[in-house]
């Protein structure tokens, strides 16, 4: 089969830190790889987000979900060319995303999803699944970073959220769609972050989720070599999106890019950079590769 015939999910959301900030619904993927999706005609399905905590708690809703403006949760992009799902609340956004792929030639569908419910992820994995006949790709790319206080004074409330977009949300995706997988081969990706190797302070929930990514990724990629599903992580650093614009107005754009510029590349990185290591993962080209966590950072680790 070709690659670009091959179905896939993925999860976007942008990382803010803000309780009252809106959710963007269609999140990293959309960002990252919408260039892709349409000139490799990939086959995806689009997940929208939730509102923000702060706005569920106005109007009764007790579901947790991420806040940011352009990496949701849910099912989408499975690699160049190939079908997709993806999922979130703002599912206006997420379904003009489907239109723009379809346009294009590709086969895409947009659903609604709360990464951290084990009920939402797998409807939108079984959605995905009777959509396209099967599942080749799940991108993990939900994310939250909504608060930097030190650990002493971080707020319980904060941290149980973040741990269960970032980390609950990434098990919760593999537990799912690993058993469409086992046997007949996929690629599974999860977003980690050059903080799980390196600390951030004030942001301690943040960091303790992206290093338990990594860890469970290779958990996963161990458990299921045998049934020739690959596991790996995007460890990104600085990249130009609008989390990172949060991060200039919370912290300073002095104090964020004269870090920047510490590493040796001497510059932030782009979305598109994250979506070649997510597109190169996704394919066959990476097919002796599983376990591993790939820094995407301009050398900032090195």
């Amino acid at each position: 089969m070709e690659f670009w015939d091959r179905p896939i999910i993925t999860e976007c959301h942008e990382h803010t830190s803000d309780r009252d900030t809106k959710v963007n619904p269609m999140g990293t993927v959309q960002n990252h790889c919408r260039k892709h999706l349409r000139s490799r005609l990939m086959p995806c399905a689009c997940l929208c987000e939730e509102p923000s905590y702060e706005t569920r708690k106005q109007s009764g809703s007790d579901k947790r979900r991420g806040d940011g403006d352009g990496r949701g949760r849910g099912p989408a992009v499975r690699g160049r060319g190939r079908r997709g799902g993806s999922g979130g609340h703002q599912s206006g956004r997420a379904e003009a995303t489907a239109r723009r792929i379809a346009d294009a030639g590709g086969r895409a569908f947009a659903c609604r999803a709360d990464v951290s419910d084990p009920g939402d992820v797998k409807a939108a994995v079984d959605a995905t699944v009777s959509r396209f006949g099967k599942l080749d790709i799940l991108y993990n790319n939900a994310g939250v970073d909504i608060e930097h206080a030190p650990t002493a004074d971080y707020s319980i409330e904060l941290f149980d959220r973040t741990i269960a977009i970032n980390l609950r949300g990434v098990f919760l995706g593999m537990k799912f769609a690993i058993p469409h997988m086992t046997g007949r081969g996929g690629s599974i990706i999860n977003t980690a972050s050059v903080v799980a190797f390196k600390a951030m302070p004030g942001g301690v929930a943040y960091c303790a989720s992206k290093g338990a990514v990594v860890a469970m990724t290779q958990v996963a990629a161990v458990e299921y070599g045998p049934a020739k599903v690959r596991v790996n992580c995007i460890c990104p650093g600085a990249i130009e999106t609008p989390m990172l614009a949060e991060a200039r107005r919370r912290m300073g754009a002095d104090m964020v890019d004269h870090a920047a510029n510490f590493a040796p590349l001497r510059r932030t990185g782009k979305a598109e950079e994250i979506a070649n290591m997510a597109l190169f993962l996704a394919s066959d080209e990476s097919s002796f590769i599983t376990g591993g966590a790939f820094t995407v950072d301009g050398g900032s680790l090195a």
